[in-house]
């Protein structure tokens, strides 16, 4: 049998021993599923994407078009004028930008319980990526805002 190389990503399942750990050896690449990266854990045999975790999770537009609807949300249109735009249904529209506020909330409580940083020192991380964001490459600002993986980019 083949050995397992150790991958950037953590098991999704929370009642496998290597829940949210990192280079373990127990992440294997398990094919494709729709152009996106299909990973198994040898340990509780659970199978998981590439973009577990993130906005893009369970989406059926692409990628590129998640980004375009998302830089029309930082323009503050309305979610009328960006469907109108983007030729999309209204509601698809609300529940993207429902996702997107609920990753967004995630960011922050991980900033506030688990790193146990106080509302201040938040708020100077993300004045920090917004002044910065200009020096880093175009699609690692766009990845980092949205919750993408930067391995994902190409």
């Amino acid at each position: 049998m083949r050995k397992t190389a150790k991958i950037n990503i953590a098991c999704p399942n929370q009642k496998c021993r290597f829940h949210n750990k990192k280079f373990q050896g127990n992440i294997k690449r398990n094919g494709f599923r729709k152009k996106l990266q299909n990973y198994k854990c040898i340990t509780c045999e659970k199978q998981f994407i590439e973009t577990i975790g993130t906005p893009l999770y369970h989406k059926k537009m692409r990628k590129k078009e998640i980004i375009r609807i998302c830089e029309l949300f930082t323009e503050k249109l309305s979610f009328r004028a960006v469907a109108r735009a983007t030729h999309h249904k209204l509601d698809t529209i609300r529940n993207l930008a429902e996702d997107m506020a609920n990753h967004a909330r995630q960011t922050n409580e991980f900033f506030l319980h688990d790193l146990k940083l106080n509302p201040i020192e938040v708020d100077e991380i993300w004045t920090f990526v917004k002044k910065n964001k200009k020096e880093l490459p175009k699609n690692f600002a766009r990845s980092v805002a949205m919750g993408i993986p930067t391995a994902t980019l190409r």
